[in-house]
């Protein structure tokens, strides 16, 4: 696959460093992406479940799934100006084939960016699967060059953007008003709202409408959810996100039982427009209360794919 001049590439390693492998800075580092040589780039792969019955005609669709993504990516490696040779390709498989370091608390993977001037900058999380082919029958390092062929994968095999934010905010102890979603992503908002001490009255509307046109509609389109938050526990975290607990403190403490088994039940939907939801809280300590809501941004594809002249 050739990739479009005015797309950038950057690569991430597990050890933090840095390669611009395609765009206005690649080769920067010696290292760059290979012409013909990346694939699994572009959509995410989905697997479609069907069945069948021995009497009926052709299948019914069951389930749409999205299964890992990988990338083949094979570099030109620039070894000249190396103080040692082989350094560089050295650097480089140090960056992609390790597993995360299970010493550091962020346990990092990889992360590849994507920048273009349709869409800005998104990114995706990789693991190396398999260590890298490379010609072996010539010697590379006498070369000055090499050309790796690496197979990462991305076990979560969607594109992310910058997350929007959205508040309501008080200064009161009670008060109603409106809070702004919105997802112009092609794949359904697990979103997260933060919240501050109080008695919490949340919008959880089912959704219903065409592509780009969508609105609280459906079985539950006025459903909302009660979150009593004391001030013992600082605030809670509802998400919808499923590796998640579903409400929790701020310290990452299960708050379920607590809730009485009410949490956040419906993702906001692909193309959903800018929408205003009534929210209210009561029983706010002292200088009002907040609700964040965090609305994470994944796309299938690293580039377009919305529906907003920006393209998110």
């Amino acid at each position: 696959m050739s990739i479009h001049d005015r797309c950038s590439v950057t690569i991430f390693g597990v050890d933090n460093t840095r390669w611009d492998v395609h765009g206005p800075l690649a080769g920067r580092q010696g290292v760059w992406i290979g012409e013909g040589q990346l694939s699994g780039i572009l959509d995410a792969p989905l697997e479609s479940a069907w069945s069948e019955t021995a009497a009926g005609i052709g299948a019914r669709h069951v389930r749409d799934r999205y299964k890992p993504r990988d990338l083949i990516v094979g570099f030109h490696v620039n070894g000249e100006g190396e103080t040692v040779p082989g350094q560089r390709e050295d650097a480089l498989a140090r960056a992609l084939v390790p597993p995360p370091y299970i010493y550091s608390p962020t346990k990092r993977t990889g992360r590849a960016e994507v920048t273009t001037e349709m869409s800005g900058m998104r990114w995706i999380y990789f693991r190396g699967q398999e260590v890298p082919e490379i010609d072996t029958g010539r010697d590379f390092l006498a070369d000055a060059y090499a050309n790796p062929i690496y197979n990462l994968r991305a076990g979560f095999p969607l594109w992310e953007s910058e997350t929007i934010v959205r508040a309501f905010e008080t200064e009161n102890t009670s008060a109603t008003g409106e809070i702004i979603v919105e997802n112009p992503s092609d794949t359904p908002c697990r979103y997260t709202v933060i919240l501050t001490p109080g008695d919490w009255l949340l919008p959880d509307p089912s959704w219903s409408g065409e592509i780009g046109e969508v609105a609280p509609g459906g079985p539950h389109a006025t459903r909302t959810i009660a979150v009593s938050v004391t001030e013992e526990h600082s605030g809670a975290v509802l998400s919808r996100n499923p590796q998640k607990l579903p409400v929790a403190t701020p310290a990452g403490h299960n708050l379920l039982s607590a809730q009485q088994g009410r949490f956040l039940v419906y993702d906001i939907p692909p193309w959903t427009p800018a929408t205003a939801l009534p929210i209210a809280v009561s029983n706010a300590p002292t200088g009002g209360a907040r609700a964040e809501y965090h609305l994470t941004q994944h796309w299938t594809r690293p580039w377009g794919m919305s529906r907003t002249p920006s393209g998110g």
